[in-house]
């Protein structure tokens, strides 16, 4: 399979189209409302439950009706999910002759782009993909992410995050600010186990020891 380029995108404004009805497109549709979509558009005669349910709920808007070419006018992003793969095909050549990104779930190929398995904990995402050669492998490595990995790290990044904007209202020198934060991510996930004020100044204490070490040396060095 040809290189891939991982973005990640902001769906909030994009018209999202997806041509399918079934437990694929259903699977499809839920990764966008989870990726923060917002205008989504399924084009199927006839709803799979989970589907019906959203478009009830008023999370998706439903065309009951087959595909034709014009649905994807002004689409920013379309998904060929039927049963059909020459239909699929069809859907692919369109969106990509009209300069769309799409994918097609029957063959990665003839899609602009494929859609990685996603792991995610709040403000983390992590994707992974192995270019569509052992689904049963990605399928493993997001479940030890999601199990082993991804709630140590999320409560390390919550840390993080709060520590970055206490550092910022310092008035540390940009230096110490990256050293101070350098410390930090080396230990972000044991600090959670102890107070925070406590783990915050002690990065704070051993950043301006080593800024007073650093000085010192550079007097003797001169």
């Amino acid at each position: 399979m040809d290189e891939v380029y991982p973005i990640m995108l902001r769906l909030g404004r994009q018209r999202v189209v997806v041509v399918g009805g079934g437990s694929i497109a259903a699977r499809k549709v839920n990764g966008l409302l989870q990726g923060g979509a917002q205008s989504v558009t399924v084009i199927a005669p006839q709803l799979c439950e989970k589907l019906q349910q959203l478009a009830d709920e008023g999370s998706i808007c439903w065309q009951a009706k087959r595909y034709e070419k014009s649905v994807l006018k002004s689409a920013g992003l379309v998904f060929a999910a039927t049963d059909d793969r020459r239909l699929n095909e069809q859907i692919s050549n369109d969106a990509l002759n009209c300069d769309i990104l799409v994918c097609n779930v029957s063959d990665g190929e003839q899609g602009s782009f494929i859609t990685p398995a996603v792991a995610r904990s709040n403000e983390l995402t992590v994707a992974i993909s192995s270019g569509g050669s052992s689904p049963a492998l990605v399928k493993h490595m997001k479940r030890e992410l999601e199990h082993n990995y991804l709630p140590h790290y999320d409560q390390a990044q919550q840390l993080l995050k709060r520590l970055r904007a206490d550092v910022l209202r310092t008035d540390m020198n940009a230096r110490q600010r990256q050293h101070l934060l350098s410390l930090a991510v080396s230990e972000a996930v044991e600090a959670a186990e102890q107070p925070y004020e406590t783990w915050y100044a002690s990065l704070y204490n051993r950043t301006v020891q080593v800024e007073g070490e650093d000085a010192e040396n550079e007097r003797e060095n001169n």
